[in-house]
């Protein structure tokens, strides 16, 4: 029965496992899915550029070299687009796996994210607690150690005797007249008294295997602290990094503008405005990555729970 209630606690460990595998698996193609959204403007943005450089250059106000460089972007942008594009069908693949689902991954992935976790700044030690009273893991180990201690009860019942009584049972006669007896055949009472310390060894190993068990209930109560530890850390990083990463965009867009503003008054050159872009895109994909991390370490936090 310890045993049964122990497969029972590895069925919900797996489906934790596969659980946090999906939420992973989804939230890269979320990922994906954004840069992809930050390629396709980086393009319309190139491409507005380069129609405006072609202008400037036909009127003369602007050397050929900046037509050549706005088709050099305009080009990098397409390129940028194609690999964004073919990372957002390779993570949907990705999460078709993880869920197990054999099918066409030609679906559009929502905007879902995991809120705060309540226990993102609780006090490490009560989050420990909470975790080992609820990670199916630490129960496995419980059902697998009372199991243990059962087979340690069996072992030392081998040191006094044993008690056997049979019985046997006979009938006879005609077809349609059949009697039946019943017959004590013996009862016996065997007690080994010396077998070469065989039941003794038994009784050790039986004992050793329950410390065993105790022992990887400590090594997993530590291995708990540390994951609980490293996702409230990484947590913490990825909500600070989000917030500085939404500065930054929003710095970018307008430094992006005002390069915009002096290239068509002859005040700035292509490559001010070709350095603007690049940092507006590169602030864009930053974002993208700090929103990934706080879901992949809310994710983990759940996991580290026990938590669906």
């Amino acid at each position: 029965q310890f045993n049964a209630e122990a497969a029972g606690q590895d069925a919900r460990t797996r489906l934790n496992s596969v659980r946090f595998g999906v939420r992973a698996a989804f939230f890269s193609a979320l990922a994906a899915k954004q840069l992809l959204v930050v390629a396709k403007e980086t393009l319309a943005n190139q491409e507005r550029h380069y129609g405006q450089v072609q202008g400037f250059v036909e009127v003369g106000t602007r050397p050929e070299i900046d037509l050549a460089q706005a088709r050099t972007d305009r080009a990098n942008a397409r390129v940028q687009l194609i690999s964004a594009q073919n990372g957002y069908a390779s993570a949907r693949a990705a999460l078709n796996q993880a869920m197990g689902v054999e099918g066409p991954s030609d679906y559009d992935v929502s905007d879902d994210r995991l809120g705060p976790v309540p226990e993102e700044y609780t006090r490490l030690e009560h989050a420990v607690d909470l975790a080992l009273a609820g990670l199916p893991e630490v129960e496995a180990l419980q059902s697998r150690i009372r199991a243990q201690q059962e087979q340690v009860s069996a072992a030392r019942g081998a040191y006094g005797p044993s008690l056997s009584f049979t019985t046997g049972v006979s009938g006879g006669g005609r077809v349609d007249r059949i009697t039946g007896n019943v017959n004590l055949v013996g009862l016996s009472m065997n007690w080994n008294l010396f077998n070469g310390m065989g039941d003794w060894a038994r009784v050790q190993e039986a004992e050793a295997a329950v410390t065993s068990l105790s022992a990887q209930v400590d090594a997993l109560r530590q291995q708990v602290r540390l994951e609980l530890e490293q996702a409230q850390l990484a947590v913490h990083g990825a909500s600070e990094s989000l917030v500085a990463a939404e500065e930054a965009l929003q710095a970018a867009g307008e430094r992006l503008k005002l390069a915009e503003g002096r290239y068509e008054t002859g005040v700035g050159n292509i490559i001010e405005l070709g350095d603007a872009q690049l940092a507006l895109t590169n602030a864009a994909a930053q974002k993208v990555r700090a929103e990934f991390d706080l879901s992949a370490a809310r994710a983990q936090l759940l996991r580290t729970l026990g938590r669906p």
